[in-house]
């Protein structure tokens, strides 16, 4: 078929059906949905920017040059050292459902990368709980500098609503990236 070996045997997503390949793809999304498929988050009114987000469009990266699937993030760690890689569990599904069933351990730095409102919401609502006093919750979506043309206008108020007048305690990084030290 032309197509060179890109996993071990028994170690590919076309294996597991997490993956398909397929020139027709928009004539697929219906066929795959009914069967219990799901695309990545769909865009709420607080979304609404100059990027006109779409349902689905999280799938890849923005360049296109990375697929965001278990397979890439388990490579990502991999390749990262990650210490005891081989002990982390990677959860699949919406933050909506995954995160209800996290484990009730202590966080000490939790790393919101969301882009959307919902899943801002979500993530917050379920683990800010468990950040320890002291711990830090860095917001990837937004700069502490609010512009008019934010990319991420979601993840933004979703802050705002969430945390109301303790967004006045936000730090910013040398990046620009707020954060929060939880008290």
């Amino acid at each position: 078929c032309g197509i060179s070996l890109a996993a071990r045997p028994g170690r590919s997503n076309h294996e597991s059906g997490l993956a398909i390949d397929t020139s027709q793809y928009n004539d697929w999304m219906n066929a795959l949905e009914a069967t219990g498929w799901s695309w990545l988050g769909e865009p709420s009114k607080e979304d609404d920017s100059y990027r006109n987000p779409k349902k689905g469009e999280w799938a890849n990266s923005p360049s296109g040059k990375y697929q965001y699937n278990q397979s890439f993030i388990n490579t990502v760690l991999q390749m990262g050292n990650i210490p005891d890689f081989e002990n982390t569990i990677l959860t699949k599904g919406f933050f909506s459902e995954s995160l209800k069933n996290h484990p009730n351990n202590p966080i000490a730095i939790l790393h919101v990368d969301g882009d959307l409102y919902e899943s801002y919401m979500d993530t917050l609502g379920n683990l800010f709980s468990k950040v320890s006093k002291g711990g830090v919750v860095v917001f990837d979506d937004f700069l502490a500098k609010k512009v008019e043309d934010d990319r991420w206008p979601g993840a933004r108020k979703a802050v705002e609503e969430f945390f109301g007048e303790q967004i006045n305690e936000l730090k910013t990084s040398e990046r620009g990236t707020p954060y929060l030290i939880k008290k």
